[in-house]
């Protein structure tokens, strides 16, 4: 139900002509309010909309830009105007965050749950770390190739949620109206049957080989732990070995009063040694791969 001042969760309200890009007069009264209820999924590409181009968002003289070019961009992509997707944003913003701090208090935890929560978690992060009277007044600091990979996700996001919206423009044509990001991403191509394909942009390929090489290293890293358990239980059985040599040599030296404990020592390496030498230079060799992989990784990320 609305409020006095037309704000609600299901709607948009728009003043008189803030965004109006298409130039159309409202219809009703003058003065009169005009509301654009939009389901959560159109709600969804408007919020992907504004996480890939969050970079212009970040810049405070240029939020007014980023507002117009989403505005433009959603009604392209609904097939309806959208004219004022900043005061939209604003209100399904503090929704959520009054959300999480209810979830906190009852669960004692609170985290984002489903697309939709997840993609309003980024946008509050980009939000409060752009300087906008709302949150710090620092400039967000992120790496280039974290904005850039969060850029891609946002638009392979952005383009599923545009193919699930029944009734609006084709897949191609939403997809069409995008215009050039400056990540490099190539133009749609159509698969031999049809059916629409992207053309995975330089982005998305290094993104593929960062996921690739971090999922090694993490093989790597618990291949290592599992490799720790078993030089502790070897180091244990060849304890034993050792102990039980030497109980058994030591005795018979006592008994026939004949050696020494020098001559122990000897015979002693001299009938496990080959054994553990063997098995402590496997362990050494093993390790001696594992940190090589290692390293590799490293450096190749790092490259990256």
């Amino acid at each position: 139900m609305s409020d006095s001042t037309g704000q609600n969760a299901g709607s948009i309200f728009v003043p008189p002509n803030p965004y109006n890009l298409s130039g159309a007069q409202p219809t009703g009264a003058r003065g009169q309010d005009e509301r654009v209820h939009l389901t959560k999924d159109e709600k969804l590409v408007i919020i992907h909309l504004c996480l890939l181009y969050a970079p212009e968002y970040s810049v405070p003289s240029g939020q007014g830009e980023f507002w117009k070019k989403v505005a433009r961009l959603a009604s392209q992509q609904l097939g309806r105007p959208v004219k004022n997707p900043s005061q939209m944003m604003r209100k399904m913003r503090d929704d959520y965050v009054i959300l999480m701090a209810s979830r906190s208090r009852e669960m004692g935890t609170a985290q984002p749950d489903g697309e939709y929560e997840q993609s309003m978690e980024k946008w509050k992060h980009r939000v409060d770390s752009s300087g906008d009277g709302r949150g710090s007044v620092k400039p967000a600091i992120a790496s280039s190739e974290s904005a850039e990979v969060d850029k891609v996700q946002s638009e392979i996001h952005h383009h599923n949620m545009i193919s699930t919206l029944s009734g609006k423009q084709t897949f191609e044509e939403a997809l069409a109206s995008l215009p050039d990001s400056g990540t490099g991403s190539a133009p749609i191509a159509s698969s031999p049957v049809g059916s629409p394909a992207i053309v995975l942009s330089k982005s998305k390929a290094k993104e593929k080989k960062v996921e690739g090489l971090k999922e090694k290293r993490r093989k790597i890293q618990d291949q290592g732990k599992h490799l720790d358990e078993e030089i502790a239980a070897e180091n244990i059985g060849l304890t034993k070995v050792l102990d039980k040599n030497a109980d058994g040599l030591l005795a018979q030296g006592g008994n026939k009063g004949q050696k020494r404990e020098e001559e122990l020592l000897v015979q002693i390496d001299s009938e496990v040694g080959s054994e553990v030498i063997g098995q402590v230079t496997s362990i050494a060799r093993r390790m001696d791969r594992m940190e090589e992989k290692q390293e590799e990784i490293d450096k190749t990320l790092v490259q990256v």
